[in-house]
């Protein structure tokens, strides 16, 4: 089951952050920064995504190492959606040599649907 994931507070620590499963919501611009490795690590059938919800956010060493799918988005907004996002944008301070093989999009629709609002998060 994939669950999904908020970070709606400032970040305090330097670890990486590691997404294997499920999606995280960005719902602060500082709970990711430079400091923060940001890895993909999904296994094989897995997803692994961040939303950045209209959120500026800066990591370093953005890598993708699973066999599953890793994905970047601004929104997941409900197909045939109407609500728009502000503008996100993502900065990467690369420091090692690493390789990202997902996706980067502005909306990815995960959900089917007319509504014209947010999916529940």
């Amino acid at each position: 089951m994939e669950v999904p994931f908020a970070l709606n507070a400032s970040n305090t620590f330097t670890g990486p952050v590691e997404i294997d499963r499920g999606s995280v919501y960005l719902g602060n611009a500082n709970a990711l920064v430079r400091s923060n490795a940001l890895i993909f690590n999904p296994a094989g059938g897995n997803n692994a995504r961040l939303f950045l919800y209209g959120n500026n956010a800066t990591v370093s060493d953005l890598s993708s190492a699973g066999g599953g799918a890793s994905l970047i988005a601004n929104g997941n907004l409900k197909t045939g959606a109407t609500v728009t996002l502000g503008t996100a944008t993502l900065s990467i301070w690369q420091n090692n040599d690493a390789s990202f093989g997902g996706s980067i999009l502005d909306v990815f629709a995960e959900y089917t649907g007319s509504a014209a609002a947010l999916p529940d998060r």
